[in-house]
């Protein structure tokens, strides 16, 4: 009899041990914080957080602040991520008691490659980008210019776009350089990009490459010297996704640099 209450009592902590452990589990849990810089203490604004596995993510408001709500977990890796700081990444275990205090370290200047041109603010956000839905304008073709640009908030497989950015290079032809395309999310299946290079002296294809839909997403596409001039030059963006109408890619940032 004695043993059997004794069966018992273990069968009932584990029951309440997994019980517990369940209900811990579906909690709904508010990750929040801030975030500033290591070196001055100001808030940094515009910092991408993310998730790792999960599609949750956000960016710090003018106060460095942000906030973030996590179900099913009890607990998560988290990774910052800002234009001219060093990444971040934190282990953080759920629930937490109060809101995370994140200083980020700025890069080192030197290291910072020089860049070119930029188009986007690396912010995690596209609403900088005109959004043309006029089939009529498709294909797009922008030029680079030191103060406006203007090029789409997104590529979509249904008008099967190309997208040119015209720009004029100098000594750095002479240079190495790297293209960086950087996408905030999109919708559907993951989006293929096929990049090219054009000039008066040939078209060569860099590579083509899939970004995810489903989170931000960023390539680094390698340019040699051989394959520009000094003069014009064309980046050329091409949809290589099988058709499908339901597919498309918003970008964050595009960037060229030495």
């Amino acid at each position: 009899m004695r043993r059997k209450i004794v069966c018992w009592v273990i069968t009932a902590l584990v029951f309440l041990f997994a019980a517990a452990s369940y209900s811990q589990s579906e909690k709904v849990f508010k990750l929040s914080g801030n975030i500033t810089n290591k070196v001055d203490q100001k808030p940094i604004v515009g910092a991408y957080i993310t998730l790792v596995g999960l599609p949750q993510s956000t960016s710090t408001d003018q106060n460095g602040n942000f906030y973030l709500y996590v179900e099913k977990v009890t607990s998560v890796t988290m990774k910052v991520s800002k234009g001219g700081f060093k990444p971040f990444t934190l282990e953080v275990t759920l629930p937490v008691a109060r809101p995370l205090e994140i200083m980020l370290e700025p890069e080192n200047p030197e290291s910072r490659p020089k860049v070119i041109w930029q188009i986007g603010n690396n912010d995690g956000r596209f609403h900088e980008f005109n959004n043309l839905r006029d089939r009529d304008e498709w294909p797009w073709k922008y030029e680079v210019r030191q103060s406006a640009i203007f090029f789409p908030q997104e590529i979509n497989d249904f008008a099967r776009s190309e997208i040119q950015i015209s720009f004029q290079l100098e000594g750095q032809a002479n240079k190495d350089l790297i293209l960086t395309l950087a996408t905030v999310s999109g919708h559907g299946p993951d989006f293929s990009i096929q990049v090219e290079l054009q000039n008066t002296a040939k078209r060569d294809t860099l590579g083509t490459f899939a970004f995810n839909t489903r989170s931000r997403d960023k390539k680094d596409v390698k340019i040699k010297s051989s394959s520009t001039i000094a003069g014009n030059n064309t980046i050329i963006l091409v949809c290589a996704s099988p058709p499908q109408t339901d597919r498309w890619l918003f970008w964050d940032y595009l960037l060229l640099s030495e």
